[in-house]
Formats: C-alpha cells, structure tokens, sequence
C-alpha cells in the first residue's frame, strides 16, 4: 500500500511543516552536526570508534579526488512543500525537485521551487523568489540553513562521517557491503524527539524512522546514489528522499551563487538583532508564557501596532501578514506542547478573521535567539 492514500495519520496535520526548525543562534550545534550527522542524524556527544572497516585508503582518495574538484552539482527529489524549510519532509506528498551547487572556494547555493538559499563568501541568505523577501544571516548559520543538506559540502568526508557517526549510536543499524567497484552503506536509524505528542512525527528525516542507503565508488569515494526511505506503522517503505544526479565536473561561476537584488532583507544577523532589541520593545514579550505571547500578539493585531508585532513577528515581513491577520481575534487559546525536535513549543488556537470567519491553527514559538522574547517561528 505504497500510497499517499494509505499514509493517513503518520504525519502532522496543520503548519508544522513551516517552522524553521535551526536558525543561525544555533551557530556550534549546527557546526557540530554539519561535521558529524548525515541527512537526519543528530550529532553525539559522547565519542565512538571508527569502526576497522572504515576503509582509511578509501578515504584518503575520496580526499584527494575532491582537493582537486572545481565543484559540483547534486539534484535531489524530496518529499515536501515548494515553500517549506529544506528539513521539512511528508511521506504524504509527491517529490520537489531540489538542486544544490558547491563551489570550490565554500560557497554554495541550494534552489526548489518556491525557496531558494546561498552562501556567497560573506553573506547566508534565504529567499522566496515569488514573493520578493528573505532572511539575511551570519555566515555560520549554513548548517543550520541546509540542514540534512550541509554534508553534502563536503562529499569528500561522506563516507567516513557516515561510519563514524554509526560507531557512536547505540539505536542505529549499520551495514557495509562491497560489491563490483561500489562500496553500499546502509544505516536504519529511529526517529529522534519527544513524541509524547505525535504533532512532528514523521515532519522531517531526523523525525522519522528511516532506512538510509549509500552508495560510494571504491576507487575514489564519490558519492554515486543516495536514498532515505521512511518506515512507517502499516505501509511499505515510503522513499522520501533520492539522489537523482550528480555533476562532478560542474563549472560553478561567481554569477551562479549570486543573490537577488531588489529584495526586502530580514536581518537575522547578530547586529540585526542588536538593532531589532534598541529598537522595538523587546520586554512586552520576555519573561512570559508562550501563550501569553500568543494572547498579546492577537490583542496587538486588534489595531495592527506594528511595534509590538515588529517583535513576535520579527521573522516575516509585516507586510504579508497585514490583510489577513489585521483585526484577527483570540478566540481559544491551549496549552502549550513540545513535539519532536523543535526547540519551541506549539499553541493550539482558535481565531476569528476579520471577514468573521474562524479557523483553528498551531503556532510555533520560540525564544532562544538571545533578545530572550518570544517570536512566532510558523503556523501563520
């Protein structure tokens, strides 16, 4: 039953799917997964041994292969929303294409439709071509930015991390297995988070259980194939991730990691946010409760005080938010919950538009930025 009609149920109702799940205050996580975790897997703390089949040779040529690469191109097919974070993956939805360029200097760019990112050399940004805005952020927010994707700026040290990173953790299966010039890494990995609430279950790879399979050349250790499949209670393996081609002579110019001009910029940089907290009054959300926040947010949207929603709605642009949310009232307001991985909470609400109509809606908020005030991180 290999079927979108058959996956009722395993994944989140709602808008969990646009919540920016890493942001550039996660700066040392993010370091730390980009250098240990592989398309899902969390980085460990506690150290784990190379396992002896780790293949040193192998990957000694992989390093020396890719000294010499000008760059690369991958294009990917996942599971997911054209406009969602790069993490978000539904087993219930058909495949976006993805394609991600990587430069020999660092940069790096990574397009769907819908939501674009690149790093050139300076700058992280993330944009929606369509709709003229985007983030601008510090330069050590890319693995945070890329999420599963980051590894793959380092094709190179693929092979190795993934070894390692199975040496380390007790609950992942590992298999290697050498056949015909290709060396196949197979890793079954369980969903990671508290799901005492099953709100984010199976919203991301790292939040789903997941068969992942690798396959490298055992002359230079390229990556040649790659798919993650998700396992699901009831259904056959669900694939919601698969390499579908790689450019290991891509010639990757200056032009191609350019961002657009004439774009509104939200800056999500350690000096924007410094400016944001001189500027705003950061205090009418710190130091409460996330639904708090949520009852103040409504009551500003009341009259639209730009000032007070500068602060809970720092991440978007006030401007596409004003003609549906203006006048939007608080008509119930749960508890809030954790679920998954997401650093934050969700706050169920029920809301009356402008027009009268009602609807019902999970919020996603956090505050773990440094300004120390709530800010709604998805669910608009």
């Amino acid at each position: 039953m290999d079927s979108a009609a058959g996956l009722s149920g395993t994944v989140p109702v709602g808008d969990a799917d646009t919540v920016r799940r890493m942001r550039p205050w996660s700066m040392a996580a993010a370091g730390l997964a980009a250098a240990l975790v592989l398309f899902g897997a969390v980085a460990v703390t506690r150290p784990g041994p190379i396992p002896a089949m780790a293949a040193e040779s192998l990957f000694a040529k992989a390093s020396d292969y890719f000294a010499h690469t000008d760059g690369y191109t991958l294009r990917f097919e996942v599971r997911t929303r054209q406009y969602d974070n790069f993490s978000y993956t539904n087993p219930a939805l058909g495949f976006v294409e993805h394609v991600m360029a990587v430069g020999e200097d660092g940069r790096w760019r990574l397009d769907k439709e819908g939501r674009s990112a690149a790093f050139d050399g300076q700058d992280v940004r993330v944009w929606f071509p369509a709709q003229g805005w985007g983030w601008k952020m510090d330069a050590g927010s890319a693995a945070g930015v890329l999420e599963q994707f980051a590894p793959l700026r380092d094709i190179g040290g693929m092979m190795n991390f993934l070894e390692q990173y199975a040496a380390a953790r007790d609950d992942v299966r590992f298999t290697r297995r050498d056949r015909d010039g290709e060396v196949v890494l197979t890793l079954r990995a369980p969903a990671l988070g508290d799901f005492s609430n099953a709100y984010s279950r199976n919203s991301s790879i790292e939040e789903s259980r997941t068969r992942q399979t690798y396959v490298f050349s055992s002359d230079d250790g390229r990556l040649l194939s790659a798919e993650i499949d998700a396992m699901l209670l009831g259904v056959l393996p669900r694939t919601i991730l698969r390499l579908e081609a790689i450019d290991y002579d891509a010639v990757i110019a200056q032009s191609d990691m350019e961002v657009p001009t004439g774009f509104e910029w939200i800056d999500d940089t350690s000096e924007g946010l410094s400016r944001l907290a001189e500027s705003l009054p950061v205090g009418d959300y710190s130091g409460i409760a996330a639904d708090e926040a949520v009852r103040r947010m409504f009551s500003a949207m009341a009259s639209w005080d730009e000032r007070s929603l500068g602060v809970i709605l720092r991440s978007r642009p006030l401007r596409t938010l004003e003609e549906k949310w203006s006048g939007c009232e608080l008509l119930e307001c749960g508890r809030p919950f954790t679920s998954g991985q997401y650093a934050g909470v969700f706050v169920p609400c029920k809301v009356r538009f402008a027009d009268g109509k009602t609807g019902r809606l999970k919020l996603a908020l956090r505050n773990d930025d440094g300004l120390g005030a709530w800010k709604v991180d998805g669910g608009l």
